[in-house]
């Protein structure tokens, strides 16, 4: 196991709470920031969605090419 995962995730924590600590004055202080931050938002989750179907895909892609019986037809195919 990795020793330094525990400080890692303690970093990676404390950053994700200064970001949205930050986010969260800055949208206090001015409440016309929420209507800038909800389109950028929109396209990063329609983002996000293709492109979990497409790693999903290659993934699957992967798995079949690395597949014995794909193996098996590739070497028949070159004797």
């Amino acid at each position: 196991m990795d020793v330094r995962l525990p400080f890692n995730v303690e970093e990676l924590l404390q950053n994700i709470f200064i970001v949205l600590t930050s986010i969260l004055m800055i949208v206090l202080s001015s409440p016309w920031y929420l209507l800038v931050l909800v389109l950028p938002t929109a396209i990063f989750i329609c983002l996000q969605r293709i492109a979990s179907v497409v790693m999903r895909e290659v993934r699957g892609e992967q798995n079949a090419k690395n597949s014995n019986w794909v193996r098996l037809k590739v070497i028949v195919k070159q004797c």
